[in-house]
């Protein structure tokens, strides 16, 4: 998927698992070695600035690039949410006007993963759900932060 100049870079970046009544967040270190999770945003149905919480988020951690998962079909097309996610990502764009790299990543089965690693760690379902958004952004992230080093060389 969309792998970006600022793959192998330095500095933080900001994961986005976008969803309708929540956006996940995660963080990595400065060196682009290890995702976090961060944060969970409650999103009403009528909130107007999702895209600016999100960018000031980036700002406020330094982040010079934003990773946004976006929910491809299994068949690797744009459904319905991802249509969502990427109107999210122009309007993030706008917000950031260029001070922070924004770019789109396949998390396809994120959630799924997240879930499951949840239950392997003992979390009933009313533990995981204020975790699983985070989670869910953190190894979409992840995944991001390696795709760049195997490009990169290797090198970690």
């Amino acid at each position: 998927m969309a792998m970006e100049q600022g793959a192998t870079g330095t500095g933080r970046v900001l994961g986005v698992d976008f969803g309708d009544r929540r956006v996940g967040l995660a963080v990595s270190d400065e060196s682009r070695t290890v995702a976090f999770p961060h944060d969970v945003m409650e999103v009403s149905p009528r909130e107007k600035n999702i895209a600016g919480k999100v960018g000031a988020v980036a700002l406020r951690l330094g982040a010079t690039v934003v990773v946004v998962g976006v929910p491809y079909t299994m068949g690797g097309r744009l459904g319905e949410q991802a249509e969502v996610v990427m109107k999210f990502i122009a309007q993030l764009k706008d917000k950031l006007r260029g001070k922070v790299e924004v770019v789109e990543w396949d998390e396809r089965l994120t959630s799924v993963q997240a879930e499951r690693a949840m239950q392997e760690a003992g979390l009933s379902s009313r533990q995981q759900r204020g975790k699983l958004d985070k989670v869910a952004a953190a190894l979409l992230l992840q995944a991001w932060l390696d795709h760049g080093r195997m490009r990169g060389g290797g090198a970690a």
